[in-house]
């Protein structure tokens, strides 16, 4: 591999592992936008500070550097740059996402519509204007139970239950005001918010399924030979937010309907436009039904790429590397017999961290391998739905069986309290 290549990547929080896969594998990285933190880091051979809200800042960044020092590709790693980073691809002339595609994944709505009109299993939805409208279709489509979703996220900031009118009422007032909060934020706050609001519809309102709930990892090759890359189950969750405590491999699925969910998930991501590389799919079972509830043409957030790499010693941003420069992507490994867990605890409200108790479990558990702390006592924190980063710390167990490791969570869920004092607020 040549050790010229140069890959560029558009980030609101880049994270230590992304920027080591690909400087381990012989890539000079660049960085657009919130990549302070690696200005120094070997392998990055320029960070680029330009805010991610001024996407005409942003583009005359990226085609400066280029003019200056020509990228060889670059990347859709991040949900909210996909589609400015596809459109700087197909500007400079470099293989990857496609325009529409990365359009079709980023507007929740447009993707229900192309999904329903090509028989792809999906809860139906409808388009929100305003807090009247969400409640009437939520009593007389929805049997009065419904989630109300901003349509450019895929995040759980960005979805509320709703189980009554009031409730309806407040979810659509909460994302709205979102919406109308100025792009320009301090990403420490909400690292998200750069990328919501854009769209001319801002919301809307979808049918609740209780099933279980999988995110389903694939990979597009271009000869069609695509990959499973991993399935993994969410912990459950009935709102009214969804901020993610667990996923889990393996999952409690028969082999029959990971078959079934691996099917949908491909066909999701082949019906938005994607024709190779790697989507992140969100699938939840209505009663038997598996259905699609969102799909993100990159891949997964959180710990997933270390999940996979742990599973089928495959690294995505590697290998997304590699078909934008034309390279060779290694085959996959079948997984080991293993199981493997990444949780996190969440903020249940917003305020100050003034305490922390259980902090000492961790130092008992032999199925630890990574323990993550964001915040320190004194921190100002925020709870769903302020921020889309509501975690105190993440954690990553793998040991011999998925029981063991749920038990294990499970403990760590209810012996780790944080203590929020609710009365001091940034800037009091």
């Amino acid at each position: 591999m040549s050790m010229q290549k140069r890959i560029g990547i558009i980030h609101a929080y880049p994270s230590l592992y992304l920027v080591n896969s690909l400087a381990n594998a012989g890539y000079r990285v660049v960085l657009f936008g919130n990549g302070r933190d690696f200005a120094v880091h070997e392998g990055v051979e320029a960070v680029i500070d330009v805010p991610l809200w001024d996407v005409e800042a942003l583009d005359y960044a990226v085609r400066g550097f280029h003019a200056e020092r020509p990228l060889d590709a670059l990347l859709p790693v991040n949900e909210g740059t996909a589609v400015v980073t596809a459109r700087l691809c197909e500007a400079l002339g470099l293989r990857g996402l496609p325009v529409t595609a990365a359009i079709a994944s980023r507007n929740k709505y447009l993707s229900y519509l192309l999904w329903e009109a090509q028989g792809v299993s999906v809860p139906p939805a409808f388009p929100v204007h305003d807090a009247d409208s969400a409640c009437e279709i939520l009593d007389s489509e929805l049997d009065g139970k419904g989630v109300i979703k901003l349509v450019d996220s895929m995040n759980s900031q960005g979805v509320i239950a709703a189980h009554s009118r009031e409730t309806c009422r407040e979810g659509v007032l909460k994302l709205l005001q979102m919406t109308h909060q100025s792009l320009d934020v301090d990403l420490s706050i909400d690292r998200n918010r750069f990328a919501y609001g854009r769209s001319a519809l801002k919301l809307m309102v979808q049918h609740f399924c209780t099933g279980v709930e999988v995110s389903v990892d694939v990979f597009l090759m271009p000869d069609g030979d695509d990959r499973v890359l991993a399935i993994l189950e969410k912990a459950p969750s009935a709102g009214p937010y969804f901020a993610e405590t667990a996923s889990i491999w393996p999952t409690s699925l028969s082999a029959e309907k990971e078959a079934q969910v691996s099917t949908l998930a491909i066909r999701a991501a082949r019906s938005l436009g994607l024709h190779e590389g790697p989507a992140h799919v969100e699938i939840r079972y209505d009663h038997e039904t598996p259905t699609v509830l969102e799909a993100g043409l990159r891949p997964g957030g959180g710990y997933t790429v270390q999940l996979i790499e742990r599973l089928r010693k495959s690294n995505v941003y590697v290998a997304q590397a590699q078909l934008a420069l034309g390279e060779v992507i290694p085959p996959l490994y079948e997984p080991e017999k293993q199981a493997l867990l990444f949780g996190g605890i969440i903020y249940r409200s917003s305020g100050v961290l003034s305490h922390v108790d259980g902090l000492d479990l961790f130092e008992t558990i032999p199925e630890l391998e990574q323990l993550v702390i964001l915040n320190k006592v004194g921190d100002q924190v925020r709870a769903m739905p302020e921020s889309a980063q509501p975690h105190y710390c993440y954690y990553l167990l793998s040991g011999s069986s998925r029981e063991k490791l749920v038990e294990i969570h499970n403990r760590i869920q209810s012996e780790v309290r944080l203590e929020i004092d609710l009365e001091i607020q940034r800037g009091s």
